[in-house]
């Protein structure tokens, strides 16, 4: 039971040390080495090998290389980097020479599966549970619920993202403020809350930062 992804083109699976296109006879089957994880993004693949992360084009030919240490579990392309979620917890943000750019909060266990939210967003499911979101550009944790079982199973549909467990348990997150225009989440906002907190007590939000009639 490897990795498995749907492209733009067909599906693709894991299978030992090649990657398999199904419903692609004139691919077929590519060596590639052992697979740990697969992630896909337009036509290319993502494909995390002992050693390095390949991104890899639908014709199977690699097109970069990322070079790495250590098991990876799960991967998602994210702008010009791969964010991966190793064996031993860390989730950091790889650059096409393979340095970390950045590392996300921890959260809960070993990453067992990662998806692309909204405005750069990142969520990862994990074995102990915990689902979680961060901010990609900077790694820092949005928010987070444990569930029981690893989270095997993250989908989106805008604007909400559902989250499964091994143990059959889910829960749906409503993420569609993150599809709000910035003016426009504010406003409703300070709405809603017509006070901030300011040297230890509240007080009235004032203005809004947003120009009249900006979205």
């Amino acid at each position: 039971d490897g990795p498995f992804a749907v492209t733009a083109v067909g599906c693709v699976a894991g299978r030992g040390s090649s990657l398999l296109f199904l419903g692609a006879a004139e691919r077929g089957e590519v060596e590639v080495g052992k697979l740990t994880a697969l992630a896909v993004r337009g036509e290319h693949l993502w494909v995390a090998v002992p050693g390095a992360v390949l991104e890899v084009d639908t014709s199977g030919v690699a097109q970069k290389r990322y070079p790495t240490t250590g098991v990876i579990q799960a991967l998602l392309p994210l702008g010009d980097e791969v964010v991966a979620g190793f064996l031993d917890g860390s989730l950091p943000a790889l650059s096409a020479d393979g340095r970390a750019t950045r590392a996300f909060a921890p959260s809960g266990g070993v990453i067992t599966a990662l998806i692309a939210g909204p405005h750069g967003i990142v969520v990862g499911g994990h074995t102990d549970g915990t689902v979680a979101m961060w901010d990609g550009a900077t790694g820092n944790l949005l928010a987070e619920e444990r569930l029981h079982g690893p989270i095997h199973h993250l989908l989106l549909q805008e604007p909400r993202l559902f989250v499964g467990s091994a143990l059959g348990q889910h829960t749906v997150w409503d993420l569609k403020p993150l599809y709000e225009p910035y003016c426009q989440l504010i406003a409703r906002v300070q709405a809603e809350v017509p006070v901030r907190w300011d040297d230890g007590g509240a007080v009235p939000a004032g203005p809004s930062p947003c120009p009249a009639h900006a979205p």
